[in-house]
């Protein structure tokens, strides 16, 4: 398991899985923005 998981590492899996997590959590923290502050208060 321990090998497994040092050559997923080692492919760079990891790197992209984090790059679009933080693009993701971005993406979130703006229509979040959008919605509370443009939208609600119209409603």
């Amino acid at each position: 398991m321990i090998k497994e998981f040092k050559e997923y590492n080692m492919r760079g899996d990891v790197l992209n899985h984090d790059v679009g997590d933080v693009i993701r959590r971005a993406f979130t923290c703006i229509v979040d923005h959008g919605v509370h502050g443009g939208i609600t208060p119209l409603i």
